[in-house]
């Protein structure tokens, strides 16, 4: 990977992020545009890019990687967890305020921040690995998510893990372990409508970030310490404990930029729809998702010295 490259990239993407902010703000799109275009990236585009991107010919490098990425993914969130929950006891917030820090710390902006970083970098390959390692998160997101923000019930788990994005990474995983291919007459469309996420997710992002007056991102200090621990505490702990393994760099990249994505764009939602602080949600999604403008190139300068040294 040569760095200005990747740099390079990754400035298309914050371009494309000021691209929403800017059509948000001068009124050419509102927030239903940006519901309607996210609607279609979850439902439509990302999956699709999913499958697309695992329409590739079984290698047993390929298989290898991808079975010790879920083995990382599980490890690591299963830390993360342990921590969110211990940090959650340890400042006694009330659950409306405590679930929500939760869900910031645990629950990145994978498929609208870190899929273009990691597609910008790697192409198809990263988007396959990624998909892959975030099979996990999916799965914790619907479950334990759900579970800390009602306080303990999983009521409807199982109806909330059929979504697109995890059934189509099972249905990709299991056409790349089978070797099943797509003919051409339906793989070409396919890939025509995936190329479509990346800007759209990142525009969508850029909406998301206009909606909020930046005075109010000033307090609280919660909101703050929440950013420090996704942004840098998270990618810095992978990248000081996986070279010690002697990884490749996809089994180093994936999860360092994964984990080191900003909050999730759902977050502000789900704490309104089950009565918790919609607003302290909505400042931390706003903030990680600017800070991590600059805090993604570094988090990419990174892993490349980690690989580098390994």
């Amino acid at each position: 990977m040569n760095y200005f490259n990747v740099i390079n990239e990754i400035i298309a993407l914050i371009l494309l992020m000021l691209l929403g902010f800017v059509c948000y703000k001068i009124k050419l799109f509102n927030k239903q545009s940006s519901q309607m275009m996210s609607t279609l990236v979850i439902k439509i585009t990302f999956p699709l890019l999913i499958i697309v991107s695992m329409n590739r010919e079984f290698t047993k490098e390929l298989m290898h990687n991808s079975l010790i990425l879920i083995g990382i993914s599980i490890v690591a969130y299963a830390v993360i967890l342990f921590f969110a929950e211990w940090w959650g006891r340890k400042t006694n917030k009330p659950h409306e305020k405590s679930a929500v820090l939760k869900w910031i710390f645990v629950f990145g902006n994978c498929s609208f921040m870190g899929f273009p970083v990691v597609n910008a970098i790697y192409g198809g390959v990263g988007v396959f690995y990624a998909a892959v390692f975030n099979m996990f998160y999916i799965f914790l997101m619907f479950s334990y998510g759900i579970a800390i923000l009602q306080k303990g019930a999983l009521k409807d788990v199982w109806k909330s893990l059929l979504n697109p994005g995890l059934i189509a990474t099972i249905i990709g995983f299991a056409m790349f372990s089978f070797q099943l291919t797509l003919p051409y007459v339906i793989l070409r469309p396919m890939q025509m409508v995936s190329d479509m996420t990346i800007p759209l997710a990142l525009i969508v992002t850029g909406i998301s970030l206009a909606q909020i007056p930046f005075r109010e991102l000033i307090r609280p200090v919660d909101i703050w310490v929440v950013s420090f621990l996704r942004l840098i505490l998270l990618p810095a702990a992978v990248l000081l404990i996986l070279p010690l393994f002697h990884l490749n760099q996809y089994l180093i990249a994936i999860p360092a930029i994964l984990l080191g994505t900003p909050a999730a764009l759902t977050a502000g939602a789900f704490a309104m729809n089950y009565g918790l602080d919609d607003q302290l949600a909505s400042k931390g999604v706003v903030l990680t998702n600017f800070l991590s403008v600059i805090t993604m190139p570094i988090v990419v300068w990174a892993v490349m010295l980690a690989i580098q040294a390994g």
